[in-house]
Formats: C-alpha cells, sequence, structure tokens
C-alpha cells in the first residue's frame, strides 16, 4: 500500500483531480475482472486470471509515466528554484526559511509550486516545521533536492548558514544539468520509450481480441500460451518499474 500512495504521489495526478489510494484499488480490481470475464469467453481460466491482472496493471502503468516526466520536469527547473529561493532569503529581514518558500512559490513553475503550497500550509497549520520540510522531501523525486531539503533541516534545527548551504547546490545542480549525462537522458528516453511500447502492446491485443483474427490466433493451445507470455513479459517489466521508483 505505500509503495501505491508513493507512486500516486509522485505522479502529481492529485493536482488535477482527487485521485486516492482507494479509487485506485477500485479501479485496478474493476479492470482485473472485466478483463478476467472478457477473455474467459475465448480462453481457458489460466490465461483468462493473467489477462485480467495484466489489465489491472495498466493504472500503475499510467502512473508510472507521469512520473518520470514530473521528476524531468521538476530537475529541470531545480536551479531556478534555488535562485528564486534565495534571493527571497536575502530579502526578508528574519531570514524566515518558510517565508522565503512562502515568496518564493508564486515564481515557481508546477509542480513545485503546488508542493511549497501544501508545505506552507501544513506550516500555517501549527504542524512541526521540521516534518513540513520531511513531507515537502518526501514529494520530490530529484535526489539533489531531496538532499538539499534533508540539509536544510539540520540548518533549521541546528543553525547554519541557509544561504551558503542553497549556493553550494545551486552550482551543483547547475554542473549536473550542464553536464546532464547523456546515459541518464538516453535511459529516460528508452524508459518512456518501453511503457509506451507496453502501452501500445495493450492496444493491440484489445484490436486482436476484438478483430476476426481473434479464433484463428487465440483458440489453438500455441496461440494462449503466447498470449499469456506476453501479458507475464509486460507484468514483469512494470513491477521491476515500480521497484526502481521506489528505491
Amino acid at each position: 500500500m505505500e509503495r501505491i500512495e508513493t507512486m500516486i504521489l509522485k505522479s502529481n495526478i492529485r493536482l488535477y483531480v482527487p485521485y486516492t489510494l482507494g479509487i485506485h484499488l477500485v479501479i485496478c480490481g474493476s479492470l482485473a475482472v472485466v478483463g478476467f470475464f472478457w477473455i474467459r469467453a475465448y480462453m481457458n481460466p489460466f490465461v483468462s486470471v493473467i489477462f485480467g491482472v495484466g489489465m489491472g496493471t495498466l493504472p500503475f502503468l499510467i502512473l508510472r509515466i507521469f512520473s518520470d516526466l514530473i521528476a524531468h520536469r521538476v530537475k529541470q527547473i531545480s536551479v531556478d528554484f534555488l535562485i528564486i529561493l534565495k534571493n527571497f532569503l536575502i530579502a526578508g529581514k528574519t531570514q524566515d526559511i518558510f517565508l522565503a518558500f512562502q515568496r518564493a512559490a508564486d515564481y515557481i513553475s508546477e509542480p513545485l509550486r503546488s508542493y511549497i503550497h501544501i508545505m506552507i500550509l501544513e506550516h500555517d497549520y501549527k504542524i512541526n516545521p521540521v516534518q513540513c520540510l520531511e513531507n515537502l522531501k518526501e514529494k520530490i523525486e530529484v535526489a539533489e533536492l531531496k538532499i538539499f531539503i534533508e540539509n536544510l533541516k539540520v540548518c533549521y534545527i541546528h543553525g547554519g548558514d541557509t544561504v551558503a548551504l542553497i549556493d553550494t547546490f545551486i552550482q551543483e545542480i547547475g554542473e549536473q544539468n550542464e553536464d546532464e549525462d547523456e546515459e541518464k537522458t538516453q535511459d529516460r528516453i528508452l524508459n518512456m520509450g518501453l511503457y509506451i511500447l507496453l502501452l501500445v502492446n495493450f492496444a493491440v491485443m484489445f484490436f486482436l481480441l476484438n478483430s476476426s483474427y481473434r479464433h484463428s490466433i487465440l483458440e489453438p493451445l500455441w496461440g494462449q500460451l503466447v498470449f499469456a507470455a506476453d501479458m507475464i513479459i509486460a507484468m514483469y517489466i512494470l513491477f521491476h518499474s515500480m521497484n526502481k521508483l521506489e528505491a
């Protein structure tokens, strides 16, 4: 349940619809049941179960695609975010980091803007400031920003030069973005291509099951075995990517 909640959170879907863990499980369960009874009319129960489970993984695949897109977007605006935060921190007479966050939020693109607004709302409702920063960190998938917020917590608790801390991460993230590893860029492209291929795979299956070739391809045992193997491979790839996201 925690892994699914993390995936929903990082997909940023809640900015647009009130998507909860319960809704996600209901959608997955409904797709699994519909998939099972749909394919049961053409194949044996074992293959039908595999197909039903495969149908139930579609919402996970969509959330995973959103998560990758959001992570890439946040990484791109990280330096601008830190520069704006630093400027408001310096301009503030009290050096209040939460006030600096609040003022900077209006000049920052989504999804960071919404993440910060949520954190400020939590702070206004007297939630422990360190916990507010921790909650912000959990919403962000960019490793460098996570480390920055972790160090920011230490500065808040024990005191420290927050401006110098921000300068350090501006330089570090800026250098990384300039050098943005070709390997990471290629990996991201490959991942997105893989997820799109999985969606195409499900679409091809849907059209196949509604075509005039359905009986000639799927009634023989070999056809059902190939069909089941295809679904198992697709599910393995998807759940492997979920483990990667959690890490």
